[in-house]
């Protein structure tokens, strides 16, 4: 049963569909999001790329590799918010570096996790 869990093919597709399912949400329409004030929206940004590390190594991407992209999509994402007026989002680099620190801790924290639970694949 755990080893049909951590099929790769499966593994890649979970983590695909997260991307998708980030990007969807990074470029909604603020109007019709809920009120993330006070700093929530932080929580959400670093959970949401500690996912995405964690996924993609899951998925059989190195360290170097999660850690390059998903500093790029977090940057992309950012910019893009700033500039496209019509999703009423704005870019914020503080996003840009709570981003980078989920992306780190999810890559430091479960890379022993990781390795003892799929030990047949090269993580």
């Amino acid at each position: 049963m755990l080893r049909t869990l951590f099929h790769p093919t499966l593994l890649r597709l979970a983590a695909i569909g997260w991307t998708i399912t980030i990007s969807i949400g990074c470029f909604w329409p603020s109007s019709h999001l809920p009120d993330l004030s006070h700093n929530r929206d932080k929580y959400l940004h670093a959970i949401i790329f500690f996912l995405f590390a964690i996924l993609w190594r899951l998925a059989g991407w190195s360290v170097g590799r999660v850690l390059i992209v998903g500093l790029l999509y977090a940057g992309a994402i950012e910019v893009i918010q700033a500039m496209v007026p019509e999703i009423h989002r704005s870019g914020d680099w503080l996003d840009f570096a709570v981003d980078a620190i989920g992306l780190l801790i999810g890559l430091v924290v479960p890379t022993h996790l990781l390795l003892s639970i799929s030990p047949q694949q090269d993580l």
